[in-house]
């Protein structure tokens, strides 16, 4: 069994992005994992770190390939397999993928139809990646503001107090909050604007996503959770 070490020194770490299906921004890297039974002998692995608009943090461990499945695919999937109440009761426990494994032996054994049709998918993703390769980086600009501006909106708030069902704050403040929230909007209202620009292509490249993972069938050993924290 791997165990997580140290989130701060992961490499490799890529921009920040807004969860396509919730309120979360997610940040991939890879990091460094250390067998606990066998001192000294370290991995590297994909891992999703999901700051949560709430001020929760999540991260999850995955084996899927980075350039096939984005990470708010990876993040869906996890979460809608496995109920929030019930995920504190799963987080030590490693899966195993039974239903690809023959035997007592480590060697996969794999449907050649599925996998041939799991690579045209993956030729599909390529290929409206591609396609939207400019649309995703402007889109990407946009995110990554957003999930800068969330933690900062979120200590503005947290100063002030709930009278009366609304939230006060000092005028300065208040001023600063609105700010916050009007700058946020408007990179949705750019990121929409993009989106539907592009619609059809984003709708493709979505659909080959989850056909690949159904492909796959959803391997919940491939997506494992690390660790949880509250502020």
């Amino acid at each position: 069994m791997f165990s997580f070490t140290n989130f701060e020194r992961a490499a490799l770490f890529r921009k920040l992005a807004r969860y396509l299906y919730g309120k979360a921004s997610l940040r991939e890297a890879v990091i460094e994992l250390e067998d606990s039974k066998e001192k000294g002998f370290l991995i590297r692995a994909r891992a999703i770190k999901i700051d949560w608009d709430n001020g929760n943090m999540t991260v999850l461990l995955t084996s899927l390939p980075i350039e096939t499945i984005g990470s708010s695919e990876i993040v869906q999937s996890y979460f809608n397999r496995w109920p929030a109440e019930e995920l504190q009761f799963r987080y030590m426990k490693s899966a195993v993928s039974l239903h690809r494994v023959a035997g007592y032996g480590k060697k996969e054994i794999q449907d050649e139809r599925i996998a041939q049709r799991q690579v045209h998918a993956t030729k599909m993703i390529n290929k409206y990646k591609e396609i939207l390769n400019e649309a995703i980086e402007d889109i990407g600009v946009h995110e990554e503001a957003i999930a800068k501006l969330i933690p900062q909106k979120r200590r503005l708030r947290n100063q002030g107090i709930i009278k009366h069902g609304k939230l006060n704050l000092p005028q300065k403040q208040m001023g600063q909050l609105d700010s916050y929230e009007k700058k946020i909007k408007n990179h949705e209202k750019k990121i929409k604007e993009i989106e539907k620009e592009h619609s059809e292509h984003f709708r493709l490249l979505r659909k080959h996503r989850r056909e690949w993972l159904r492909l796959q069938g959803f391997d919940q050993s491939k997506i494992k959770p690390l660790g949880h924290q509250r502020h």
